[in-house]
């Protein structure tokens, strides 16, 4: 006999209709043909607890062959735990229902569909309930046996249930990866219901939302609403929910309230109500009322909305910290901040097994956190009431300062915690950028307790935040590095590690450079790429329950100390940490004695656009830069510039050399050309302007913690250099459209610029067809200095699609050296110089820097790089390059040499030719002591040297004779 079982499941709005075709034989059960009309008989009448009593007897009646009724009892579980987290009845019957989801985890199912579909309802149950590490354990069990089962339709459901759970929990980038696993599993199943079309796009939504891409979450709800026909009014309430809260966080709320009125109206109107997304739907709109000034409304809904989610899933539930959290940041706008505190502290223990506060906690241990992504919402709202509250008058600053920054180091730990369980860099990225406040406040908190205490005790703090604020997903990989030479199991497993993130990377480039390919190519691509990312969380997994002290060591390097930092610094050196908030600039001096923590009241705006109008006019030379006029507009920027950033501190950069760490916009300002007087000028001289330059010696570092790494764990390259210069004179199809695309003509002052530094420093050079891609991949390892002369592009959009065009591709290869790809590379090379156009620049991530294609190479181990801040003039560039070779050649440090080579440059290029955009374009990231080399280099430098002194000897000699005849 053939069944089907019709199933209306929903996660926040799981609604599916599965069909199962089994053989069956019916013999027992009061001779019902099954156990879901019984089920849904009394989830109708609300009798929920007979219906959890009539499959309590169904589970053990012996008379009956329990396998045979097995997926209606699945869904039967599912579906009445749904039920009853719903309608007000959570909190009284979710205890009888766990014994029932706990019987189903204990199965031992043979069967391919009955075993897969039992994992998707254990896992939706446990969803329900809010247990998300259990559901996505259990739906992704699923997920493997539907894939041995080639059922595309449960594997289109599956990916979408655990995309909307990752997005809970806060991993946007995982979630994402889910929604294109469903997207490409519904390409695959062309007869998917109109109903689970919807939730596909409804779910895509949350993430876009909730990773504060605005018009993203607009563009997926609306393709949610082309399905508006299809799905009842509680769906449609969800879906007005969400249009109101992406036009309330874009400034519209009269959109806004137009949307929550709607989504209310719609969910009232569905019975029974579904009480638990109403609570929602409440909380949502008196957000809105508050922010619009409606303010008793607004509480009065706030207070609705929590006494109704409490009475759906109790006072321990994600959700319940979320509505707390959401009231108590109404209290906290309208500055009622000891009301704010106390129900924060619900919110607080809504998301903990703690009951209470015992005297002076100021939060649950963090032991007993049961919702992480809540209880770290609720204690950021606290923290910010408690900064607010100390400046309050009567109040104790000092110590409501200290709790509120207890508050904020305690959620650091907790983000840093979970970004530790995150798979994919993209999903760091995102949480350091939308989490930035923290760190903002976080500083602010212990400067202010600098300020008003004297206690340089606050200076260590407040730089150990700045620190865990910056680069973190680079100094992951950096950290990693001291694996690679290890022995044992450590060796092992980087080597497997790179493998995996390797195969991954090539994949990802295969996939974009097929994306007009045949369906089936495709096909094959993607299915071969999901297998690897998932056997790459499995490995990932691995190392954190076998292997925790490598994983430790990746995820939770150790970050330096102002006394490290000191240790490390000589006496001429000053090290400057930045550190930019929406309202004021930051900034932490240390030199080899002394530390100092300063603040200065601004706007980040305000200096974006001052960084940002500065770059523009010293990146180029037009035709008022040759008059008094255009020499006195950049002089004026530079100089307020210099005003913001090194004249109140110049008293305490006592030395000659400085080391700066930016953050944020101020990554792109090159501070060499900043003026140090503000006088003017009647004639377009711009060698006569007092640039930072012939005063410091300047080098950049992308935090503190990875400029004071060691650098020394690797074996020495035996070889020193390897110049490349490509002239693309037989350049492929590909490369040659590319680079007429950008404008850009072949270079040919690089084949000079290579023979004049490997006349200074004994190398090989690759020069026109030699300089193939595959050629660099196979030697790049074996030098101590890589230097590419070559044409470059930057992708703002995706940094991984940022490229090198070498001259052509060699074998196996295309010619484009993608960023993924150095990514991915094991280099062991001192020094790296990127002589080609933009090599610096790219997509800002806050928190995290410049996602540039030098950024790419310090990731493959290069401990520094030189890199192009725009694109570099050919002349020019093989003139510095020279110089800076030179003298590094003299045992100069990297950052020395490159000073002295600028200064020369000025000095020897006249009134136009020192304009900055001849030489300021490169710039020294990293490690700059000197560049260590062989004893073959040395012998054969030291001959020509001495050949030189002997011919100017002789020269002299010849000179003085003649005269002497005369």
């Amino acid at each position: 006999m053939k069944y089907k079982i019709f199933a209306a499941l929903s996660g926040r709005l799981i609604f599916f209709i599965l069909f199962f075709s089994a053989n069956v034989k019916v013999t027992a059960f009061n001779k019902l043909d099954s156990i879901i009309p019984i089920v849904n008989t009394y989830i109708k009448n609300e009798q929920y607890n007979d219906a959890i009593m009539f499959l309590k007897q169904v589970s053990s009646d012996n008379n009956i062959t329990f396998n045979e009724h097995l997926m209606d009892f699945d869904y039967s579980i599912a579906f009445i735990t749904k039920k009853i987290i719903e309608n007000k009845k959570g909190c009284f019957y979710t205890y009888k229902i766990k014994p029932l989801i706990c019987k189903l985890e204990k199965l031992n199912i043979l069967n391919g569909n009955s075993k897969a579909y039992n994992f998707y309802c254990i896992g939706l149950s446990y969803k329900y309930l809010e247990k998300y590490s259990k559901s996505i354990f259990y739906l992704k069990k699923s997920y493997y046996e539907f894939k041995k089962l080639k059922n595309e339709e449960f594997l289109t459901y599956t990916s979408n249930r655990l995309a909307l759970i990752y997005s809970r929990i806060n991993d946007y980038s995982k979630a994402e990866f889910y929604i294109q696993k469903t997207l490409f599993h519904l390409n695959n199943y062309k007869k998917l219901a109109k109903l689970e079309q919807y939730y596909i796009w409804h779910f895509s939504y949350v993430n876009a939302f909730k990773s504060k891409n605005y018009n993203k979450a607009l563009e997926r709800l609306d393709s949610a609403s082309n399905y508006i026909n299809f799905i009842n009014n509680d769906f449609k309430a969800d879906l007005y929910n969400g249009y109101g809260l992406t036009y309330k966080r874009l400034g519209k709320y009269i959109k806004a309230e137009e949307s929550f009125i709607k989504a209310i109206k719609y969910r009232k109107s569905e019975k029974p109500v579904n009480e638990l997304n109403l609570s929602k739907d409440l909380q949502n709109y008196s957000e809105l009322l508050s922010i619009t000034g409606r303010v008793k409304e607004a509480i009065k809904m706030g207070e609705r909305a929590c006494s109704l989610i409490t009475q759906v899933l109790g006072n321990k539930s994600a959700s319940t910290s979320l509505a707390y959290s959401s009231l108590a940041g109404i209290y906290f706008e309208n500055k009622q901040y000891v009301k704010a505190i106390e129900i924060y502290n619900r919110a607080l223990l809504s998301s903990s097994s703690d009951s209470i506060l015992k005297n002076e906690e100021l939060f649950p241990a963090p032991s007993s956190v049961i919702y992480l992504p809540e209880y770290i919402s609720a204690l950021k709202g606290k923290a910010l009431v408690l900064y607010n509250m100390s400046n309050e008058q009567g109040i104790n600053k000092e110590n409501i300062l200290k709790q509120s920054l207890k508050c904020y180091s305690e959620v650091i730990n907790h983000l840093e915690k979970s970004r530790s369980d995150y798979q994919f860099d993209e999903g760091k990225l995102i949480l350091s950028e939308n989490e930035r406040e923290v760190y903002n406040q976080a500083v602010k908190a212990s400067y202010d307790l600098y300020s008003c205490t004297n206690n340089n005790g606050y200076i260590n703090i407040g730089f150990n935040i700045t620190e865990r604020s910056r680069a973190s997903v680079l100094l992951e990989k950096v950290s990693l590095q001291s694996n690679i030479h290890t022995k044992g199991d450590y060796s092992v497993i980087f080597a497997y590690d790179q493998r995996l993130r390797k195969e991954i990377s090539e994949l990802e480039k295969n996939i974009s450079e097929n994306m007009f390919s045949a369906n089936n190519i495709k096909y094959k691509l993607n299915t071969h790429l999901f297998q690897l990312i998932d056997i790459q969380e499995s490995f990932f997994s691995l190392l954190k329950n076998k292997y925790p002290n490598y994983y430790n060591t990746w995820l939770f390097p150790q970050i330096t100390t102002i006394n490290q930092v000191q240790n490390k610094l000589q006496d001429n050196e000053s090290f400057i940490e930045y550190y930019l908030s929406d309202s004021a600039l930051f900034s932490i001096v240390i030199s080899k004695n002394k530390k100092y923590f300063n603040k200065f009241e601004c706007c980040y705006n305000n200096i974006a656009e001052s960084i940002n109008k500065y770059r523009d006019e010293i990146s180029v030379y037009n035709l008022e830069s040759a008059t008094p006029k255009g020499l006195n507009s950049l002089k004026s920027k530079s100089y307020s510039l210099y005003s913001c950033f090194i004249k109140p501190i110049k008293e305490q950069l006592n030395n000659k050399s400085i080391i700066i760490s930016a953050d944020g916009i101020i990554n792109y300002l090159p501070f060499e050309t900043l003026v140090q007087k503000n006088d003017s000028f009647i004639e377009a001289d711009y060698g006569k302007l007092n640039y930072m330059v012939f005063d410091y010696q300047i080098s950049y570092a992308y935090s503190a913690t990875l400029y004071n790494s060691k650098n020394d764990l690797k074996a020495e390259p035996q070889k020193a250099l390897l110049a490349i210069a490509p002239d693309y004179k037989t350049s492929n199809t590909l490369i040659a459209g590319l680079i007429t695309r950008a404008g850009n003509a072949s270079l040919k002052g690089a084949k000079e610029e290579v023979l004049n530094i490997n006349s200074i420093i004994k190398g090989d050079v690759l020069y026109g067809k030699q300089s193939s891609e595959s050629m660099f991949k196979r030697a790049a390892g074996e030098y101590s200095i890589l230097h590419l002369a070559m044409h470059g592009e930057t992708d703002n959009s995706d940094p991984l699609n940022s490229q090198l065009f070498f001259e052509n591709g060699g074998s196996g290869e295309d010619g484009l050296l993608y960023a993924r790809e150095i990514y991915n590379m094991q280099l062991r090379a001192n020094l790296v110089v990127l002589s080609a156009c933009n090599t610096g620049t790219g997509k800002l991530r806050n928190g995290e820097g410049v996602m540039s294609i030098a950024r790419a190479f310090t990731y493959a181990g290069c401990p520094s790089v030189v890199m192009t801040l725009w694109s570099v003039k050919d002349l020019s560039s093989t003139n510095l390059m020279r110089a800076f070779y030179k003298n590094l050649s003299e045992g100069n440090n990297k950052s020395e040499a490159l000073q002295k080579a600028k200064i020369k440059y000025i000095l020897n290029s006249g009134p136009k030719g020192s304009h900055p955009l001849y030489w300021a374009g490169y710039v020294m990231v990293g490690n700059k002591a000197p560049v260590k080399l062989n004893s073959d280099y040395k012998i054969i430098y030291t001959s020509a040297a001495s050949l030189g002194v002997l011919s100017l000897l002789i020269f002299f000699v010849l000179r003085i004779r003649k005269a002497g005849r005369s």
